[in-house]
């Protein structure tokens, strides 16, 4: 861990207090770094970064303490701005020696899928006629959604529940 301050507190796991904090995810750890640490990071009074780099393909999730934690996305072709840390990275040079075009068709094959995947959990709700039925079979799927990091939005969009009832999911 990378440490800006002279700080003295230090454990060996773990210095304080940190600005940013960078998770590198895999299948194994993401929804744990999405839940757990991700909660118990952000409790951290001097942090303002939160960063998730997917191995899996190319994104990255950044919250910052700025937009009250919201997840921005970042893929190729984008600069991420940290500007309370006065730097910016490209996703392009973290992503430099990976086959761009095979990790951005899985991750549109992924968003794809989600999205058939809702619509189907939708439609079988309504087709059953239960109004809760098809609101909880919203809210499951919605949760899905967000844990394959699709857009906040284009969840918001396909279900009809709004953004304030995906994000307290």
């Amino acid at each position: 861990m990378a440490v800006c301050d002279d700080h003295h507190d230090d454990t060996e796991y773990v210095k304080n207090p940190p600005k940013l904090i960078v998770e590198v995810l895999s299948k194994s750890t993401s929804f744990y770094d999405h839940s757990v640490k991700q909660e118990t990071y952000i409790a951290i009074n001097s942090l303002e970064y939160y960063v998730l780099v997917e191995q899996e393909y190319c994104e990255i999730c950044v919250l910052s303490r700025a937009t009250g934690f919201v997840p921005s996305y970042y893929t190729l072709g984008d600069e991420i701005e940290f500007p309370l840390i006065d730097a910016c990275v490209s996703v392009n040079d973290i992503y430099d020696r990976i086959n761009k075009d095979d990790k951005q068709k899985e991750l549109y094959n992924k968003r794809e899928k989600a999205n058939k995947d809702i619509t189907n959990a939708v439609d079988k709700a309504l087709k059953n006629g239960l109004e809760q039925g098809a609101n909880n079979e919203k809210r499951a799927v919605a949760k899905k959604l967000l844990m394959a990091k699709v857009d906040v939005e284009l969840i918001a969009s396909t279900t009809g529940l709004s953004i304030s009832d995906i994000e307290n999911l």
